[in-house]
């Protein structure tokens, strides 16, 4: 790692810097709040094309697509997600964008050890009431909804079918959704011929081709505790870029501060990650290892993702002031100018 780049990266502080582009060329921009973040649009297309406005319409009616199925909570949508979530019920048929993603999240839940896994939503929950309520769990109720979290429990059936072995688990896609949205707006732009381009939804990015006059998206990096600060940058060509930290997630609890980010087999937040940063071959890919390197930790983590093909990561951790820091061999590479 070189010095002048302090290995310091934030969720959703990721900022893609686009160049100034030729007389040909006109940039198409719009960031729309959707599936909980800033989701932005960024990419170049020949000025002479009159169609542009369909497709950044067919790109934003995908987004909405997807956040509607794959949102956890019945209250507020009618996703497929929602619906299991609402229901008691052991068998569900769900539509393939669903089936795809649940079928990548219990491969990484298997490769991390039931380090990422999408049945941690009632130890989500139980946490954040801790935090309203300003009060930590009982070692109870903690038991108890870890009791109804485990992977195995989730069998998938060819096409579309979902068996639950175990009544009332609930799911939470918050991990790796966002990563599997920003690939399909992707493919959407390059059905349409456009190559060139930049889709970012909160700390899950996909970077394809380049911005005119430049050999690869620079991605600026921020220091998580100076918002003001940039500490680096990224240089990437069709490649997928995520982060996850507690940095500006995280719920305070009898002064005590904890992650967003539970630890599936302890049942308790992860303590001393403040932020990971995984670079894959797409968003997809990268996603679901940003929240599993948070509970693995640096050592572990950086060990685990290092025998990994194409997949490069560094993580971050605070002990009690004193950050330390862990990355894979070939990560500073994507620092160096093309």
């Amino acid at each position: 790692m070189r010095k002048l780049l302090f290995p310091i990266l934030a969720i959703s502080l990721f900022l893609p810097i686009a160049s100034s582009f030729s007389k040909d060329l006109q940039e198409y921009k719009e960031t729309r709040p959707s599936m909980g973040a800033s989701f932005t649009i960024d990419c170049f297309y020949d000025g002479a094309r009159e169609d542009m406005g369909a497709v950044s319409a067919a790109c934003w009616a995908r987004l909405e697509e997807i956040s509607r199925e794959m949102a956890a909570y019945p209250d507020t949508v009618t996703g497929d997600i929602s619906r299991i979530n609402a229901s008691n019920d052991t068998s569900f048929e769900v539509c393939k964008d669903v089936f795809k993603v649940l079928k990548e999240a219990q491969r990484v839940s298997a490769q991390t050890g039931g380090a990422f896994d999408i049945t941690v939503y009632p130890l989500v929950k139980l946490w954040q009431k801790a935090g309203k309520d300003g009060k930590l769990p009982d070692k109870s109720a903690i038991e108890t909804a870890k009791a109804m979290v485990g992977y195995k429990n989730i069998e998938l059936k060819w096409p579309n079918k979902v068996i639950f072995k175990k009544p009332g688990l609930k799911l939470d896609l918050g991990a790796i959704a966002k990563g599997f949205a920003a690939d399909e707006v992707g493919e959407i732009l390059k059905k349409n011929g456009i190559e060139n381009y930049c889709v970012s939804a909160a700390g899950s990015i996909y970077c394809s081709g380049v911005p005119p006059g430049k050999k690869a998206w620079e991605i600026g990096i921020q220091h998580p505790k100076e918002k003001d600060k940039m500490i680096g940058m990224l240089y990437l060509v069709n490649q997928g870029v995520t982060t996850s930290g507690n940095y500006e997630r995280f719920v305070t609890i009898e002064g005590q501060r904890y992650s967003h980010i539970i630890d599936p087999r302890t049942g308790y937040p992860q303590k001393y990650v403040i932020s990971t940063t995984i670079i894959a071959p797409t968003a997809f890919k990268a996603d679901p290892f940003g929240s599993a390197m948070c509970v693995l930790g640096g050592k572990e983590g950086v060990k685990y993702v290092g025998i990994r093909k194409g997949i490069q990561a560094m993580v971050v951790e605070d002990h009690e002031g004193k950050l330390q820091y862990y990355w894979t061999k070939g990560f500073e590479e994507f620092q160096k100018a093309k």
